[in-house]
């Protein structure tokens, strides 16, 4: 399966980076901007995704509000190369991009990147802190190490460690992963395809015929493969309250919980966390505690 941008909070952070004014190219003042890309960004999610936006934050207008704060965090960040003058290039560069990119784990437009002036060792939050434009996070952790790109052959944990157009390939090196066509039987697909007998290949549409171990069907668009049928069909919306007891279901910007077997809001930031119900988008839980990342925090 690929990596989305909806599981990987350094993802959403790195997008953050800067945000649109319009595409006019005005520059705004801090909150300004940081608004106009949040309703950019949400906005193209919701027309790329629209169960993305369900899943994760309930809506765009809950999605607008917490990116808000989140970008602002960005800009303040200690040697941060990112500057409010960015925004108006990134907005268009948001508001033309593929449904592809804006889904995928680590994409981010090339409009949108800076490189800052931490050095490869230095705490950071965001890409763009570091001189080299990348902040190397463990994996559910807010704080990172500004970090080198991991060339073809070099060791890597996850494929934003390794240079453009490489992935982070069994056992753990950068390489080169498989195009549309190509076979996969060695070779990982990249991220925007799947491995189907052999050959990656696009993603299935609803009602397509499926095998349920392939994880094929589309679940940018709410699919899965069900075991009775054997075709891609869509999951069922439950809203908070909600029961979530039988069926394949996906609790609206929240979790079913074990034990009442309804549909319980995420858990807030700052609050205790285990793996019953998630954190809130993009939180994630960190040694028990909720929290959100925040550039300005990591030293």
């Amino acid at each position: 399966m690929r990596l989305r941008s909806f599981l990987i909070v350094v993802t959403v952070l790195g997008a953050i980076g800067c945000g649109p004014s319009s595409g006019s190219g005005k520059v705004g003042t801090q909150t300004e901007v940081c608004a106009d890309y949040a309703t950019s960004y949400c906005n193209r999610l919701a027309t790329c995704s629209p169960y993305r936006v369900a899943q994760t934050f309930g809506d765009v207008t809950a999605c607008v509000e917490r990116l808000k704060p989140i970008c602002a965090s960005v800009l303040q960040a200690p040697g941060t190369g990112l500057t409010t003058e960015q925004y108006g290039a990134c907005a268009a560069a948001y508001t033309s991009a593929s449904c592809d990119d804006v889904l995928l784990a680590s994409w981010v437009p090339a409009a949108c990147a800076a490189k800052g002036t931490l050095a490869d060792g230095a705490a950071c939050g965001h890409n763009a802190q570091c001189t080299s434009g990348y902040c190397k996070h463990g994996f559910s952790q807010v704080c990172g190490t500004c970090a080198a790109l991991v060339p073809s052959g070099g060791s890597c944990s996850r494929s934003e460690d390794c240079e453009a157009g490489l992935g982070c390939v069994s056992p753990g090196t950068c390489g080169a992963t498989a195009a549309r066509g190509a076979s996969c039987r060695t070779v990982p697909c990249t991220p925007d395809m799947v491995c189907l007998n052999g050959t990656c290949s696009d993603r299935l549409a609803a009602d397509a015929a499926c095998v349920v171990q392939d994880y094929a069907c589309n679940d940018d668009l709410g699919l899965y493969c069900d075991s009775q049928t054997l075709r891609c069909t869509a999951m069922t919306p439950v809203p908070v309250g909600g029961s979530c007891a039988t069926g394949v279901i996906v609790c609206i910007a929240g979790g079913c919980s074990p034990n009442t077997q309804l549909c319980e809001a995420a858990l807030a930031d700052g609050a205790a966390c285990n793996t019953e119900l998630p954190c809130r988008y993009p939180a994630v839980c960190v040694s028990g505690t909720c929290r959100v990342s925040d550039p300005t925090t990591c030293h």
